[in-house]
């Protein structure tokens, strides 16, 4: 078993928190060649692999590679990710790793993940810097001083005492993942239902639009999705429709 840090914006924090979030989308890095039209075989523990290793295709099958009058090609090939060389050897040694782990068989135990998360660091009084108001979770350091607060539990702003994500130190996360399954698609596959296991916000009458929180929602989890990751990623992320890593996972306590 390993474990990895993953980032998570607050939204998705409490998404997670309230049992609504069970995956997560990141890009495959880097992405497949352009003659990839198709998800290939994962190989794994039927072959000796305990960790899987997936491969992306030239063709839907070896009937259509025909009808094309092409081989079917897989990559990558020769465990080399850099490369745009493919391979007709799927036991070789190529194949990509999912560098958010994978769950578990008979090789190897589920690989975990450690949420990194938004923090406020603390001013000498007990408050989160650039606030006025307490709020209950805090955490401390070993001389039981309030050190930080979670992002995610109730101060959105950016404020003075803003700590990235980025900077969580393992010690201070709150929140482990277990891995339950992996797979890749391109992106605009999402279905309806795996948008709504992604977390995205029911409101009244729609689903939240994460551009524009405040004033507009979405007819379907599906568009609430695609508003949350053009907010992440930037406006043309949707449709450049990229491979993407679909991480699925349970909390986990100690």
């Amino acid at each position: 078993m390993k474990e990895r840090p993953i980032l998570f914006s607050a939204p998705m924090v409490r998404a997670i928190l309230d049992g609504t979030k069970t995956q997560t989308r990141r890009v495959v890095k880097p992405q497949p060649p352009k003659e990839c039209t198709h998800a290939g075989p994962v190989m794994g523990t039927y072959s000796g692999i305990a960790v899987p290793r997936f491969y992306w295709q030239t063709a839907e099958d070896f009937d259509q590679a025909e009808k094309e009058d092409k081989d079917l090609l897989f990559w990558p090939a020769a465990d080399d990710e850099e490369s745009d060389e493919f391979t007709a050897d799927i036991y070789g040694l190529g194949g990509m790793e999912c560098p958010y782990g994978s769950e578990a068989n008979c090789l190897k135990a589920a690989d975990r993940l450690w949420v990194k998360e938004g923090v406020f660091q603390h001013n000498n009084f007990g408050f989160p810097l650039g606030s006025s108001t307490p709020i209950e979770q805090t955490m401390f350091n070993g001389n039981g001083e309030r050190v930080w607060s979670y992002a995610a539990d109730g101060i959105t702003e950016k404020k003075t005492g803003t700590r990235s994500s980025r900077c969580m130190p393992r010690w201070a996360s709150r929140i482990t993942l277990e891995v339950t399954g992996v797979r890749v698609e391109r992106l605009q596959d999402i279905s309806e239902a795996d948008a709504k296991r992604e977390g995205v916000q029911r409101e009244d009458f729609g689903w939240v639009d994460y551009l524009m929180p405040s004033t507009q929602i979405t007819l379907t989890a599906a568009q609430s999705y695609r508003t949350l990751w053009e907010s992440i990623n930037g406006p043309d992320s949707w449709t450049a429709n990229p491979w993407v890593w679909v991480v699925e996972f349970r909390r986990v306590h100690p």
